[in-house]
């Protein structure tokens, strides 16, 4: 499906993140976050991972380039947190880590 939003690096590579709170079909349309924050960043825990993780302020994190999991790990740079639960998002853009 061309335009359509794909889990991980897909065509394009990592260019955004999706919070996504109920499941969604295929084709429907969705808001793809470049720049903002993302707030209870730790209470859920990322969908397909094995179990929660608690967040730690003044922290890096990035995508899987394959599966799109956003960990402290990951290796497409997207945001850092400002607060142990509050994740600043901004893809395609340079990051200082405060």
């Amino acid at each position: 499906m061309n335009g359509a939003v794909v889990k991980g690096a897909g065509q394009t590579g990592i260019v955004g993140v999706l919070v996504l709170t109920k499941a969604r079909k295929a084709k429907e349309i969705v808001d793809v976050m470049r720049a903002g924050e993302i707030v209870d960043f730790d209470s859920f825990g990322p969908v397909g991972a094995a179990t929660a993780f608690a967040s730690v302020a003044g922290t890096a994190y990035g995508a899987d380039d394959t599966t799109g999991l956003v960990t402290a790990g990951g290796t497409i740079p997207v945001g850092f947190t400002v607060e142990a639960t509050r994740l600043h998002v901004g893809i395609g853009v340079e990051l200082v880590t405060p």
